[in-house]
């Protein structure tokens, strides 16, 4: 369900990654990893909600955009197995 925008700035976010020192560059693979493990699984519920709460697709759409962006962000602050 990730835009095009989305897609290309994730490929963006990759060349970044690949520049970087390796040490850095393992710790952001793996938060990554780790995000997808944990968060995408929840995105068709989440796009769901948010449709449900919007009655709009484009407007939904950007509410999960923001609200995964948010999660990303702060990720750095989550321990896995909780809520």
């Amino acid at each position: 369900m990730m835009s095009l925008a989305a897609l290309s700035e994730t490929a963006h976010e990759a060349e970044q990654l690949a520049a970087q020192p390796p040490s850095v560059a393992y710790d952001e693979q793996r938060r990554w990893v780790e995000f997808e493990t944990e968060a995408l699984p929840h995105l068709d519920v989440v796009f769901r909600y948010a449709m449900w709460l919007t009655r709009n697709r484009s407007t939904a759409e950007e509410l999960v955009q923001e609200t995964y962006t948010q999660a990303l962000q702060s990720f750095h602050r989550y321990t896995t197995g909780t809520n």
